[in-house]
Parts: structure tokens; sequence; C-alpha cells
């Protein structure tokens, strides 16, 4: 086996959007709904891949989405390969500037750094959708992200596809493979459908 490398992909956001039930559901097949605590401060979850005969060790980084946290993750930020930015799409002021521009900020120059892959992530697609296309695309477009996929950790709805498109963007930092990321991107909106 070659070399073994480590991959920091940060899930970030608002206190309780489901960053951590999304991570949760994807390693370990569970919701744990009511019961979950917010993530005070950080907490990391790692998963072993064999990429091209490479062992890679993948850091979920849950960061808290409080703001008493959001001083740390700056710093904390430094060596991110992949951004997760969640948000709550049963929540009718998700992306309103006023709340997204302290998380934003926050974050620093991540959302400058063409080099770092964005994925936008609405999540509890099982609550009553109160956040729409054009609002969505508007976010996309003006933060520079990637992709964009809609979710439930309550019902597993599209978790194995966000973190199949993480993968993807692993193996392109891995291999220096940047034919899927390109700077004439489209906008993909990934939603299963019935």
């Amino acid at each position: 086996m070659l070399l073994t490398k480590t991959i920091k992909v940060i899930f970030w956001g608002d206190g309780g959007v489901g960053k951590t039930s999304i991570i949760k559901r994807f390693l370990y097949n569970v919701f744990e709904g009511e019961s979950i605590k917010s993530t005070y401060g950080l907490e990391v979850y790692t998963k072993m891949l064999s990429i091209g005969g490479r062992k890679i060790y993948i850091a979920f980084w849950d960061f808290g989405g409080q703001p008493q946290f959001r001083s740390v993750v700056r710093v904390l930020a430094r060596g991110i390969d992949i951004f997760v930015f969640v948000f709550d799409l049963s929540d009718p002021d998700a992306l309103a500037q006023e709340r997204i521009q302290p998380l934003l900020s926050a974050i620093g120059s991540v959302l400058q750094n063409s080099k770092i892959p964005k994925i936008l992530v609405g999540s509890k697609t099982d609550l009553p959708r109160a956040i729409f296309d054009d609002d969505i695309l508007d976010f996309m477009m003006s933060y520079k992200f990637d992709d964009y996929f809609e979710v439930s950790a309550k019902n597993g709805e599209n978790i194995q596809a966000l973190f199949d498109r993480i993968f993807q963007f692993v193996t392109e930092i891995i291999f220096h493979d940047k034919s899927v990321k390109s700077s004439d991107k489209k906008y993909n909106f990934n939603r299963v459908t019935l």
C-alpha cells in the first residue's frame, strides 16, 4: 500500500441544521432525532478508504454552529480540502444575509479559494419546505458552490449521493484530476425524485 493521506472535510452551518445527523446517518446508518445533542465546539469523525492502492483517511470535521464557537473555526479550518455548508430547508430565514454573513465570515477565505470544492446541502427534506430553488441558486452562484444536495438524515434520502460526491472530490484531490471540477462548472441540483 502506498503512502497514507488524510483529507479534511469541514461540515459548517448554523446550530441545529443537522450536520451531525447527516454524518452519523452516513457512517453508522443511525438517526438519533430529538435525542441528539448539539455539537459543542468540534467533533471529528473518520472513515478509511483505499483508493488506487493508497490508504486514505477522511476526517469529517463537525463544527458546532453556535455563535460562541465561530471564533475558533477560522484557525481550525486551515488545511481544509472540502467544504460542506449545511442549511435547514424548513427554516424560511436559513439563507437570510443577516444570519448567513456571520457564519460565512467565520470561515474566512475558504469561499474565495477556487481550489477547495464546496458543496451546499439543504437538510431536513422530511419537513415542510420553506426555501425554494431561486433563492438556493442565487446563494450558490454568489458563493461559488460546486454542487447542491437536498438530504434527510431522518429517512436517509440522498445521503449516499452526497457522500459519493465527497468521495469523488477526494479522488480528484488524491490524483490531482480536475476533470470534474472546472471554472466553467454548471450548478448541479441533486435530489431524489419520487
